[in-house]
């Protein structure tokens, strides 16, 4: 039996936030402007909230980033699909600095458009500990 309309979207969303995080370790910041949605926001789990451009120059601050995924649910719903799961995000903010950890529940909102999923926002809730 072969993959539902919904499997297929919900691991195409999937490809496309490997691609995201991909491109976030290799800070390949075309790769990720790309996956990102022109009108992508970033609201952070300390309440600040950024535009793709200035979510963007803030990564270019950093010299790591890298997310380490325990979950990724998908739900698609036509051609848009949100995603939740936690994860760590580990920041290294200067050479020779400790890195930065942080526990969250990140939920995404992608949209298609043109066969290609796009991430439109991201939102970070802080999890204790």
């Amino acid at each position: 039996m072969g993959m539902t309309e919904f499997e297929r979207a919900a691991d195409e969303v999937r490809a496309a936030e490997d691609r995201r995080q991909l491109a976030l370790r290799q800070r390949d910041w075309a790769a990720l402007r790309e996956i990102l949605d022109e009108g992508f926001v970033y609201h952070h789990w300390h309440g600040k909230t950024d535009d793709r451009e200035h979510w963007l120059a803030h990564l270019e601050d950093y010299v790591g980033y890298r997310t380490e995924r325990d979950s990724l649910t998908v739900e698609v719903f036509g051609n848009v699909a949100v995603t939740v799961g936690a994860a760590r995000n580990v920041i290294v903010k200067a050479a020779g600095a400790e890195p930065v950890t942080s526990s969250v529940v990140a939920i995404q909102v992608w949209t298609r458009a043109g066969g290609a999923w796009r991430q439109a926002a991201h939102h970070s809730i802080k999890q204790p500990g």
